[in-house]
């Protein structure tokens, strides 16, 4: 079947694979000339459902940075499709999109899609490498399944469910890491007929973890957690007082934390709470969480007096002593202070 421009033919969506000429001719030629590497113009937003159904001389997609939809069925059974370059400005690739791309080898899903349809990559037998972005929350129904080749699969934390025979007949698989903690696992998201024994990789009293001890052939090893979220608690309104006590909150909650204080850049402590003294005067708080690099909260500090029971009692517990002298000490050394009323 000969056509003579690549960027109409992208637009057409057709409603069954059977109404797409190539469901009968199975090849396509540009202006005469095998399609074989498809470099898809920019300016194309979409791929059209089933496009490039049963198109079996096309070896290599490239598509712009312009798509963000690939619709249903648009390359399916392209069987000697070997390499596809998804830009990150897809945001959808609907279900089918792959399926029974046999010569496929590797495939890179981007950060902003957030659901891998079901049956998107099914029969995809050649398929050894995956790469699952890390906004993608949810793994379809058959969405890998019957990919044979497939050894090792890491899950992103995003990734909320896994559904029903997602990865099944994966004869291949040995290891598959799911970061978090309450992923809801599909009972047959990876059973194979063969019983192919499989690793999983997760945190400690995971739902990855029932899952592998509860079937005989699967094993458990336990990770170190992978840090969801994470931020400062005890400040208010972002600022942090004189003997205030500042913690972290982090997910996956059930994990162990190492937490990193810093003034102004100096790690001032590693205990998981930490209490705000007067040499933090006028300095910026931030926290990391086990040796990381990722800041999760600056606090700013300041000092406050609060009304005093009697004279020379600054903090307010009924007597006078060194406490007392340490917040006039501040109140003289320039810091911002709300003097109390016996002060």
């Amino acid at each position: 079947m000969n056509i003579k421009d690549v960027a109409a033919w992208c637009k057409i969506s057709f409603s069954t694979s059977d109404a797409n000429p190539l469901y009968y001719a199975e090849k396509l030629y540009l202006n005469g000339e095998d399609i074989g590497d498809l470099v898809v113009p920019t300016g194309i937003t979409s791929i059209g459902s089933c496009a490039f159904y049963y198109c079996t001389n096309l070896t290599s997609v490239v598509l712009p940075e312009t798509v963000t939809s690939i619709d249903s069925s648009a390359f399916r059974s392209c069987s000697n499709l070997k390499t596809v370059s998804i830009p990150d400005s897809v945001t959808t690739v609907g279900s089918y999109a792959f399926y029974n791309c046999k010569s496929l080898t590797e495939v890179k899903i981007p950060s902003k899609v957030k659901t891998i349809a079901s049956s998107t990559f099914y029969g995809c037998t050649n398929l050894e490498s995956v790469e699952i972005g890390n906004n993608v929350t949810s793994i379809g129904s058959d969405a890998f399944r019957n990919c044979k080749n497939l050894t090792a699969v890491t899950i992103p934390d995003s990734v909320t469910s896994i559904g029903d025979y997602a990865f099944y007949n994966c004869t291949s698989l040995s290891s598959a890491s799911i970061g978090n903690e309450s992923c809801s696992i599909n009972s047959s998201a990876f059973p194979n007929e063969s019983n192919q024994p499989i690793t999983f990789y997760g945190v400690k009293d995971s739902t990855a973890q029932a899952y592998a001890e509860g079937r005989t052939q699967y094993n458990f090893v336990e990770i170190a957690f992978s840090l969801t979220s994470a931020k400062i608690e005890g400040a208010t309104n972002g600022y942090a007082v004189f003997g205030t006590e500042l913690t972290v909150s982090a997910k996956p909650s059930g994990a162990t934390y190492l937490v990193e204080w810093y003034a102004d850049g100096v790690l001032v402590s590693t205990d998981a709470t930490y209490t705000v003294t007067p040499l933090d005067q006028g300095k910026q708080l931030t926290a990391k969480v086990s040796g990381t690099e990722k800041t999760i909260g600056t606090i700013r500090t300041k000092a406050v007096l609060v009304p005093a029971l009697a004279p020379g009692d600054c903090d307010g517990d009924g007597q006078v002593g060194v406490s007392d002298l340490s917040i006039l000490a501040q109140y003289l050394g320039g810091w911002d202070v709300v003097l109390g009323n016996a002060a």
